[in-house]
C-alpha cells in the first residue's frame, strides 16, 4: 500500500511539472567602440495558465549598479468574456515621435466589435481611450489622452509603397507628425521619413535615437540590400542643420549569431566605428 502511494506521489509530481506551461527567452548584445565595452542582455520569461499569462522582462546591462538586476515590465493579462484585460507595470514601446519609456503602473481593458478595437487605458494619475480600424485596407487608430493630447496613426499600402503616418496634438494645438514611405525594387528596400514638429522630439525610430528640437525638423532616406551573404544599408539624416550618414553591414553567424559593423559620420563630430556581436534564444 506504501508502495502504491509512493509511485501515486510521484506521478502526481511529474504530471504537475508537466502541465506548467514556463517559456523563458532572451537576447544579448556585445559591443566595442572607440575601445569602449558595452553589453545588454535581458531575459522574458511567460508563465501560462489557460489563457491567463503572466511576464516577466528582466535587463541586464552594464549600466546596472555592480551588475544589478533591472525588472523592466511586469504584467498580466487574461480575456474575460472576450474582453482582454492587461494589468502591471511595463513600458511604451518606440517610434518615430517616441523613445521607450519607463515602466508605469496601469490597467488597460480592450476589445473589439463591429469591425472597431477600442481600449481604455488607466495610469491613475492619467487615462487615455483608442479606437481604431481598418478603412478600405488602410489601418487607423485615434487616441485620447485625458487633458493633455491626441494621437493619431494610419498606415497602409498604395501603389506598392508603404504609407505610414503618425501624428500627435497637445492641448496647445502643437502638433508633430512623422510620414514613413518605403518600398522595394529588384531586391532594394529603398525608406525616406520626414518629420515635422512645432515641439521637441525625443525619438527613436528609422534614424535611430534622437532628440529633434522644437522647428528644427528631420529627414532620412536610406537604402538596404543583400550583397555576398551580408545585410547592408545606408541612412542619410539630416536634423534641422546637421547631416549624419550610416553604413551597417549585418552577417548571421553560425550558433545563431549576428555580427553587425555600423560606421557612423556625423557633422561636428569624429567618424566612429561599432562592432557588435549579438544572440537571441
Amino acid at each position: 500500500m506504501k508502495k502504491q502511494l509512493l509511485i501515486a506521489a510521484v506521478a502526481a509530481t511529474f504530471t504537475t511539472v508537466a502541465m506548467a506551461d514556463i517559456a523563458i527567452s532572451g537576447a544579448a548584445k556585445f559591443n566595442a567602440k572607440d575601445g569602449v565595452y558595452t553589453h545588454e542582455a535581458d531575459l522574458k520569461i511567460v508563465g501560462k495558465s489557460g489563457n491567463t499569462s503572466v511576464t516577466i522582462n528582466i535587463e541586464l546591462d552594464d549600466g546596472d549598479d555592480n551588475m544589478g538586476i533591472d525588472l523592466e515590465d511586469a504584467y498580466l493579462t487574461t480575456s474575460v468574456a472576450g474582453v482582454k484585460v492587461k494589468m502591471g507595470a511595463w513600458r511604451s514601446g518606440k517610434s518615430e515621435l517616441t523613445q521607450t519609456s519607463d515602466p508605469a503602473e496601469r490597467v488597460n481593458v480592450s476589445t473589439t466589435f463591429g469591425g472597431l478595437s477600442l481600449a481604455y487605458e488607466d495610469k491613475g494619475s492619467s487615462n487615455s481611450t483608442t479606437i481604431g480600424g481598418s478603412l478600405a485596407g488602410v489601418k487607423v487608430s485615434h487616441k485620447i489622452n485625458q487633458n493633455t493630447s491626441t494621437e493619431s496613426k494610419a498606415s497602409g499600402t498604395m501603389g506598392g509603397v508603404n504609407v505610414a503616418v503618425h501624428s500627435k496634438e497637445d492641448s496647445a494645438g502643437a502638433t508633430n507628425t512623422a510620414v514613413t514611405l518605403s518600398t522595394e525594387v529588384q531586391g532594394i528596400t529603398l525608406t525616406y521619413v520626414t518629420l515635422s514638429n512645432d515641439t521637441t522630439v525625443t525619438n527613436d525610430g528609422f534614424m535611430g535615437k534622437q532628440v529633434v528640437a522644437a522647428g528644427d525638423d528631420a529627414q532620412a532616406f536610406g537604402i538596404k540590400t543583400a550583397i555576398a551573404g551580408n545585410t547592408v544599408a545606408f541612412k542619410a539624416i539630416t536634423v534641422g542643420t546637421v547631416d549624419t550618414n550610416k553604413v551597417i553591414v549585418t552577417r548571421k553567424l553560425g550558433g545563431g549569431a549576428t555580427f553587425e559593423a555600423t560606421y557612423v559620420d556625423k557633422d561636428g563630430s569624429d567618424a566612429t566605428l561599432d562592432l557588435e556581436l549579438a544572440v537571441k534564444f
